[in-house]
């Protein structure tokens, strides 16, 4: 994981971004790095000309509300203890178009934002925040609305893929920032598939469950071994969980250890020409109990031309 240096937050005033903007400050005094806030402007109305002049001036002007905007970004700023430096920007725009855009444009190297934002319904991730998981090119970090202290278990899930060990390097990192726990997961498929295990081969190898979560631990140890050796100070565990839905097994994982974080990596499609969510990834949006840390695949030319070469299946890495 590269060095945070820029960390921008998106904040709309709601209370998940008011945890976001607690764990952005948290993590640039750890680090030092520079800390932007963020905050869009819509108009009340995308055409005003259908009122008449005295409803019209009831209604405050787009320069009202930025300007009330920047005062309540002000009080938001002075209430959190700042060492690092940071700065505040109110623009006019979409919420999600000008995220969007200023990830483009400022190369953040972690955005950080609610769960939820203002215009969400309370599910565990809203609108705002699936999008940038999606199609912001910075790594995203969407804090839940009880996540603005220091993490202290953070679940690291992955397929032994090269964005997975992206992932599993800015897990890492913030737990030895945080000196948090660390359990590197891998849910595998049952080997038999949906059928039932032979009776033959449940004579011959009775502790075959066991012995096949013990070969995958040993892969997940191999394959993280470089990465694990530049932070000696994090405890980790390694842990193989069979499921039949790699999302809901790594969901329900997080819940059975009060993980107050997931990391995961999300994948690249060429079909669609931007970075987009994996299926797995999906599925621990639509249920994740906690603060999500999203990771891309590491390209050098624009996202729009991203693309990632599959991982080998669990199969492959226990020959």
């Amino acid at each position: 994981m590269q060095q945070l240096k820029n960390i921008l937050v998106a904040h709309d005033f709601s209370e998940p971004s008011d945890a976001a903007l607690t764990q952005a400050i948290r993590l640039g005094n750890a680090v030092a790095a520079e800390v932007t806030v963020l905050h869009a402007v819509q108009s009340l109305l995308c055409s005003r000309g259908w009122l008449d002049a005295e409803a019209d001036a009831l209604l405050p002007t787009l320069g009202q509300l930025v300007e009330g905007a920047e005062e309540r970004m002000r009080r938001a700023l002075s209430a959190h203890q700042a060492v690092c430096v940071t700065r505040q920007e109110v623009v006019a725009g979409h919420t999600c178009g000008t995220i969007l855009e200023w990830c483009e444009k400022r190369r953040p190297d972690l955005l950080v934002l609610g769960a939820h934002s203002m215009a969400d319904a309370y599910r565990n991730m809203g609108y705002t925040a699936a999008t940038a998981i999606r199609k912001a090119t910075a790594p995203v970090l969407a804090v839940h609305q009880s996540g603005g202290g220091p993490f202290r278990r953070i679940l690291i899930a992955t397929d032994f893929s090269e964005t997975s060990r992206l992932a599993l390097s800015h897990g890492l990192r913030l737990a030895d920032i945080d000196g948090a726990s660390v359990e590197i997961l891998h849910v595998h498929a049952d080997p038999w598939g949906h059928g039932a295990e032979p009776e033959w081969h449940r004579r011959a190898l009775p502790d075959f469950a066991d012995q096949y979560a013990g070969r995958v631990c040993e892969t997940s140890r191999n394959w993280a071994a470089a990465t694990l050796n530049e932070f000696p100070s994090v405890r980790v565990e390694h842990v193989a969980l069979r499921h039949k839905s790699p999302g809901q097994g790594i969901v329900e994982r997080a819940a059975a250890i009060n993980a107050d974080l997931i990391a995961i990596g999300t994948k690249g499609s060429t079909n669609l020409r931007y970075i987009f969510l994996g299926s797995t990834a999906e599925r621990i949006l639509r249920g994740v109990p906690c603060s999500v840390l999203a990771v891309k695949p590491n390209v050098s030319e624009h996202p729009l031309a991203a693309d990632e070469t599959p991982a080998p299946s669990p199969m492959q890495w226990l020959v």
